[in-house]
């Protein structure tokens, strides 16, 4: 059985294999029958949920729980998680944030400097929504398979920062920053025919059709198998690769890093992942090869995609010394934490996306007309694998991408908000949230 990247630890872990694809959608609706509400009032819901900390996905279970009884109480600092104690955002890193998320109200001059990184916004961000959820078993649903509550995490904190300062003025069209994972495809030396060039060309001529812009995870030098841990062999990108890359239009098309191998450390589907278990010195000999790699075919990754969405506690300053933005998917909620997106982390931007952002285009849809409906104003990564449309012939990415085009943000523009948001910060009086 051939595991498809990202998916050995949530939804459809066997994309060949029917019965895992329809228990999978059993549970979509589930959760969503569950929550039984729109998407516009679970957002809105996880917008007023302020005072809560960071839950990663073990401890939203324990969150979850406690919520319902109701013994967490308002205002609470931190949350145990289970593994540690993840604690509020620092201040550097809230000013930080706060300048990328009202990016278009400073740069139009809507809002000035001294609007953004005092008051209220801060004093949000530094407090952030527990989102509480109903059951143990809708958190592990939502991390997991989440629909509703996938969505709250990724977007509910940061609208709630936006009307926090805007109030009714902080909607907006939504800023969709598409990433497609990855080239070459992963599974190519599986199956050459079905992933090969041909596919990947398909793919991005049903994006370039409708204009949109995206983010292109590349794997520098792939693996052969890259899912048999204890196998050997890589391979450098071919002419036809390099070609293939050079022909992307720059005004659209980012590319960032994916790993360098792609080679997964770990047999365990639950354990996947090329850095994990690294030592830092290690784990910048790895990243460096990559990206030297990529330099000399005349590329300059800004943004790593960390190969399974996977890297460890340790991995975090060195790839933060050598990117400007981290990404993370459903398997990094184990690792940092339901963080929204984006979000200031040291010396880094960190970008996750949550299922049903994290999907098959086809399963996604409805999340994003709802959003569009629902207009938020902020930025909202989605991710989208070539593997896992060649299924379909590739029908649901050119609806989604006939949906999501007049919506899609640039990857260079939000680069350039990145690095006007890395700014010194301004001193903010003492008081309880400047420690």
């Amino acid at each position: 059985m051939l595991v498809r990247d990202g998916e050995d630890d949530g939804s459809a872990a066997m994309e060949v294999h029917g019965q895992e694809e329809r228990s999978c959608h059993d549970e979509y609706h589930s959760c969503q029958t569950h929550h039984g509400a729109s998407l516009a009032t679970v957002v809105a819901r996880a917008a007023r949920r302020i005072g809560g900390g960071w839950c990663s996905a073990r401890g939203a279970e324990r969150c979850a729980f406690q919520g319902v009884k109701g013994s967490i109480p308002p205002g609470r600092p931190s949350c145990q998680t289970g593994d540690r104690i993840i604690s509020v955002m620092n201040l550097v890193d809230a000013q930080r944030t706060a300048r990328l998320l009202f990016d278009p109200e400073l740069t139009s001059g809507r809002l000035g400097e001294s609007d953004v990184v005092d008051g209220q916004a801060i004093s949000t961000l530094r407090a952030p929504p527990s989102l509480l959820l109903r059951s143990r078993l809708a958190a592990a649903s939502s991390a997991k398979f989440g629909w509703t509550d996938g969505v709250a995490m990724q977007l509910g904190h940061t609208f709630a920062v936006r009307r926090a300062l805007l109030g009714e003025d902080a909607v907006g069209a939504p800023r969709f920053l598409v990433r497609i994972d990855e080239f070459p495809c992963a599974g190519v030396s599986y199956a050459p025919e079905r992933y090969g060039l041909e596919a990947f060309e398909r793919f991005v001529d049903a994006l370039a059709s409708t204009g949109n812009p995206y983010l292109l995870a590349v794997v520098p030098e792939l693996a052969n198998e890259y899912l048999n841990a204890s196998g050997t062999g890589d391979r450098a990108l071919s002419d036809e690769e390099c070609d293939l890359l050079r022909r992307l239009p720059s005004d659209k098309v980012v590319i960032a890093q994916h790993g360098t191998t792609h080679r997964t450390r770990y047999q365990n589907p639950r354990r996947h992942s090329e850095l994990s278990g690294l030592s830092p010195a290690d784990l910048a000999t790895v990243v460096d090869r990559g990206r030297e790699t990529l330099l000399r075919l005349g590329f300059q990754p800004r943004i790593f995609v960390p190969p399974f969405n996977r890297f460890d506690d340790a991995s975090w300053n060195v790839l933060t010394d050598r990117f400007d933005v981290v990404t993370g998917g459903p398997e990094t909620l184990r690792i940092v934490g339901a963080l929204p997106a984006p979000v200031w982390r040291g010396s880094a931007v960190y970008v996750p996306s949550y299922r049903p952002l994290y999907a098959r285009a086809s399963s996604m849809i409805a999340a994003v007309e709802q959003l569009i409906d629902l207009r938020p104003g902020t930025w909202i990564p989605v991710v989208l694998h070539v593997s896992w449309e060649v299924d379909d012939g590739f029908r649901g990415l050119r609806r989604l991408a006939d949906l999501i085009a007049p919506y899609a943000t640039p990857w260079s523009e939000f680069l350039s908000a990145v690095d006007r948001s890395s700014g010194p910060s301004r001193p903010v009086p003492a008081g309880p949230l400047s420690a």
